[in-house]
């Protein structure tokens, strides 16, 4: 059976896991909100080309994949939630306490 000090040093390092897991997924978010603001301007500039000179076939190529980029993005983001640190931690503490053998009578 494992002490109480490494009980809580497994504790810890769970803790800084999922800290450093949740940053991270800040980190994504963050830069897929600037790629698709960035590409809702692009969007933008075509359709604004696109009125202004007439429709290519370019264009409309350049159209196409800046929405489907956008679209994706916009998608992932709504996907990949993440779950409460106190909730992770907990669950992840006693799946590891039901693994330890029971300490001897």
């Amino acid at each position: 059976m494992l002490s109480d000090e490494a009980l809580q040093e497994i504790e810890d390092h769970v803790y800084i896991l999922i800290v450093s897991q949740q940053k991270e997924h800040r980190r994504m978010l963050a830069a897929a909100k600037a790629r698709v603001h960035e590409l809702e301007l692009e969007i933008n500039r075509l359709v604004d080309a696109i009125a202004h000179i007439g429709f290519s076939e370019a264009l409309k190529e350049r159209l196409r994949s800046a929405e489907t980029e956008r679209t994706m993005l916009v998608a992932k983001q709504y996907l990949k939630k993440p779950t409460s640190i106190s909730v992770q931690k907990t669950e992840i503490m006693q799946r590891i306490r039901v693994k330890l053998p029971s300490p001897p009578p």
